[in-house]
């Protein structure tokens, strides 16, 4: 889902953007329309400018040996991922979680979600949940059955 709150943006004394408000569905596609000076590209150019401060953390699984990025990978080892960049490897997806939560902390995370995949037990996501916590106890930390497969953990921090 997408939400946007009483956006409003002023160039100089112009107001580009009035207190615009929406939602968007999951699976659902909207488009912007309105007379050229509407605001239609400056509220676009807010919600992409948002994204930019967010990282992207993952962990899933090797399929079959190989080597990546100077990384002797087998196969059935965890796979730790930071915006599509492999961060490193282990046979103990906790080992990966914890250095995961460090590079949050490490860039001050104020909001980290966390969302466990279709193979994770509830109370196993409960304990990735609270090294994240552990680590930055200022974050708000939010944890979400995502249900997705592949991916043990999907993470986003900003």
């Amino acid at each position: 889902m997408i939400s946007v709150s009483h956006l409003t943006k002023y160039y100089g004394s112009l107001m580009a953007v009035d207190d615009l408000s929406f939602e968007i569905d999951e699976g659902h596609v909207y488009g912007f329309l309105g007379p050229n000076g509407a605001g239609k590209t400056t509220t676009m150019n807010i919600m992409t400018d948002c994204l930019s401060g967010v990282m992207t953390m993952q962990i899933t699984y090797a399929a079959r040996n190989s080597d990546f990025d100077g990384f002797d990978i087998h196969e059935g080892d965890y796979l730790a991922l930071l915006d599509g960049k492999l961060l490193g490897t282990d046979r103990d997806v906790s080992a990966l979680l914890d250095g995961l939560s460090d590079e949050a902390a490490s860039r001050e995370a104020e909001f980290i979600t966390v969302f466990y995949g279709e193979d994770v037990n509830e109370e196993d996501a409960h304990k990735a949940c609270d090294a994240f916590t552990r680590k930055c106890p200022d974050a708000e930390v939010n944890l979400i059955c995502g249900g997705q497969p592949v991916y043990y953990y999907i993470i986003s921090i900003e």
